[in-house]
């Protein structure tokens, strides 16, 4: 449990190359495995929630320009107007 905090705490950050390591460890079918399982008690479950935040939600973006302003898309209309074929 203390162990899941540390790792956690060492990936925060956006550190890339310790998210790296452990993401190959720690997949995220197993962190959430742990943290819904009933039988394991509150504090490891959480830990195991925080390890997951850290390696797979807090993350700088893959995609090229992620986050970059854009125009939204334009979509056509749903309806056709009078003297107007589609």
């Amino acid at each position: 449990m203390v162990e899941l905090e540390l790792l956690a705490d060492v990936c925060r950050g956006r550190s890339a190359l310790p998210a790296a390591h452990l993401s190959k460890s720690f997949s995220f079918d197993l962190l959430m495995n742990l943290a819904s399982n009933g039988l394991l008690p509150r504090k490891a479950r959480a830990a195991a929630l925080s390890l997951c935040g850290a390696l797979y939600l807090d993350r700088f973006p893959q995609l090229p320009r992620c986050g970059a302003p854009r125009l939204p898309e334009v979509t056509p209309p749903l309806f056709k107007r009078r003297g107007q074929t589609v």
